[in-house]
C-alpha cells in the first residue's frame, strides 16, 4: 500500500485517487474467536502539498466473523473506518505519519485505523440476548425456564 508522492509530483499531479485490498494481520483484533474476513478495503485520496507533505482522506473497511460475544452463534460485522492523516518527511516532524524517498507506506496508518475502529465485542444481532448463566441454553432460541 505505498503511494509515491515523488512519481505523481513529476507526472504533475497533486491529488490522486487510490484503491487497495490489504491483508491484514491477525493480532490487530484481539476479540475471542474473530477475525478479520478476507481483506481489507482502503480507498480514498492523497492531496500532495509537497515533496515532504502530503494528506491523506481514506476510507478502511472490513468484516469480522466469527463467535457472538454473547451468545456464541455465529456473528458477521461490517466496520467502516476514516483514515484522515497528515503525512510528512521522516526528518520534517514527528507528530504526525512519516514517509521516506518520497514514498507513502499506508500499512502502519491502517493498522492503526482497524484497531482504533474495531469494536469490543461482535454480536450475532443487535439484540442478542447471550445465554443463561445457569443451564448455558441460548435465550435467542427462547426462554429456559431458569429464574
Amino acid at each position: 500500500m505505498q503511494i509515491d508522492v515523488k512519481a505523481l509530483l513529476v507526472k504533475g499531479k497533486e491529488k490522486e485517487s487510490f484503491s487497495f485490498s490489504y491483508t491484514a494481520p491477525e493480532k490487530l483484533i484481539d476479540i475471542p474467536l474473530v477475525k478479520i474476513d478476507g481483506d481489507v478495503k482502503v480507498f480514498g485520496d492523497v492531496d500532495i502539498v509537497s515533496v515532504k507533505k502530503a494528506y491523506i482522506d481514506a476510507t478502511v473497511s472490513y468484516c469480522l466473523k466469527g463467535a457472538c460475544s454473547l451468545c456464541g452463534g455465529r456473528a458477521e460485522v461490517p466496520v467502516t473506518a476514516e483514515l484522515n492523516e497528515l503525512f510528512v518527511d521522516s526528518k520534517e516532524e514527528d507528530d504526525a505519519y512519516t514517509f521516506e524517498k518520497g514514498v507513502i507506506d499506508l500499512t502502519k496508518a491502517v493498522n492503526d485505523a482497524i484497531i482504533m475502529s474495531a469494536p469490543i465485542q461482535v454480536l450475532c444481532r443487535e439484540n442478542c440476548k447471550g445465554i443463561c448463566r445457569k443451564c448455558g441454553q441460548n435465550l435467542n432460541d427462547g426462554n429456559c425456564g431458569c429464574e
